[in-house]
């Protein structure tokens, strides 16, 4: 069995959640990445082992649930996307774009999880592509991969998006490259943007396609839009990177697991739950306390809508753009050669050097039967919970919130 580390996410689920979810409203999505944690490498999911032919048992195991919110078990899957993405991108130098939300537009998103996190996704990659396409900047389709975060260095909510942006695009059959350490103008991007968002959200209010806040009216959304208009949204380009790899390696931390690692809990004193972050304003390391529900609660809250990627491609990283893609990069200078990684060697007995064979036990109610393995056991779970029938459609993506009886999650 894998060791348990002293302060543990895991952990904390297992013992507390059950009292959490009596006291606190939590979508379905929220419930079934809860439970997911809870059951991972326990008994519940089943054991697997490794043995060779002459019977000897080199390691066993309890499997991994790999539901995207996991903080434990999706290491290989992080790695696998940064392999994937690392032989996609051009060998070209990108940018790094971060496209936030104002806080106003929290709550209202809280409601809207579906519509909000497509939105997002759209507005902020419609207006790269508008400036982009612009002779006046680059007069080409960009490349374009698009990561969507929703938590701050403190768990808060704070909706934003990543961009990896190549330096260049395809015009036709020439590429052509931006200017030396230029992308696009960052308040016009800016103001673009806002201006998208804005007619994006007056629209769906008088098409009826936004749900406000209990006790909130058209009118109270209306005058919220007009503050808006007067911001100034923040919109950030960072400086040109020789490569996309950096940024690349940055997004896979969080392409599976969560915002938070066990490496980060300090401590859990009782009733309440210390744990690390890095300071933004002055870049020093810092310790924030929360109450248990409070820190479950954040954490929660950052479960994304079920079936909703957090992670799309456009332009030429487009899956349709494939051809695209190969003709761009035929038209660029020789990269280095990738690394290939090394060849796996198939684990051996250390007693009698026979191969090893990977034997997976799964619980089919009470009985412990053997069976083939799937990769991601637990990704659909359906939890102790109410029938989807009894439960209003829109709780999968936001409030209303439904409430369970103790100790069913545990």
């Amino acid at each position: 069995m894998s060791n348990e580390p002293r302060f543990s996410i895991t952990s904390l689920f297992r013992e507390h959640f059950s009292d959490f979810q009596s006291r606190h409203g939590v979508r379905i999505e929220e419930h079934r990445a809860a439970q997911a944690m809870i059951d991972c490498r326990s008994e519940r999911l089943g054991r697997y082992e490794q043995r060779c032919d002459n019977g000897h048992v080199e390691y066993e195991g309890f499997h991994s649930c790999h539901h995207r919110s996991c903080a434990r078990c999706n290491g290989s899957a992080r790695h696998d996307w940064l392999d994937r993405i690392q032989s996609k991108l051009l060998p070209i130098s990108h940018f790094h774009v971060i496209f936030t939300l104002p806080h106003e537009i929290n709550d209202l998103w809280m409601h809207n999880r579906v519509w909000f996190s497509t939105q997002i996704f759209s507005i902020a990659s419609e207006s790269l592509k508008a400036l982009l396409r612009d002779p006046r900047h680059l007069g080409a389709e960009p490349s374009m991969l698009l990561a969507q975060h929703t938590w701050g260095r403190t768990l808060v909510f704070h909706p934003h998006v990543h961009a990896l942006v190549s330096s260049g695009g395809l015009s036709g059959s020439r590429w052509l490259s931006c200017r030396p350490g230029y992308l696009v103008p960052g308040r016009a991007l800016a103001t673009l943007y806002r201006g998208k968002w804005l007619g994006a959200l007056n629209q769906a209010l008088g098409d009826g396609a936004l749900h406000l806040p209990p006790g909130r009216t058209e009118a109270w959304a209306r005058r919220q839009f007009r503050t808006l208009a007067r911001k100034r949204w923040n919109v950030r380009i960072e400086g040109r990177y020789d490569h996309g790899k950096g940024v690349a390696v940055y997004l896979s931390r969080y392409v599976r697991g969560g915002p938070m690692r066990d490496q980060r809990l300090a401590a859990m004193p009782s009733g309440q739950v210390s744990f690390l972050y890095r300071d933004h304003r002055d870049h020093q390391t810092k310790t924030m306390t929360l109450t248990r529900d409070a820190f479950m609660g954040r954490l929660l809250s950052h479960v994304p809508p079920e079936r909703r990627h957090v992670i799309r491609y456009y332009g030429l990283y487009h899956s349709r753009a494939s051809q695209r893609l190969d003709r761009a990069r035929s038209m660029l200078p020789e990269a280095s050669a990738p690394m290939t990684k090394p060849v796996a060697i198939p684990p051996t007995c250390k007693e009698c050097r026979s191969p090893l064979k990977t034997v997976h036990y799964r619980r089919d109610e009470n009985s412990l039967i053997r069976k083939g393995a799937r990769r991601y056991v637990q990704q659909r779970v359906q939890a102790d919970a109410p029938t989807c029938q009894s439960i209003s459609p829109s709780a999968a993506t936001g409030p209303p919130l439904f409430f369970l009886s103790p100790g069913r999650a545990a």
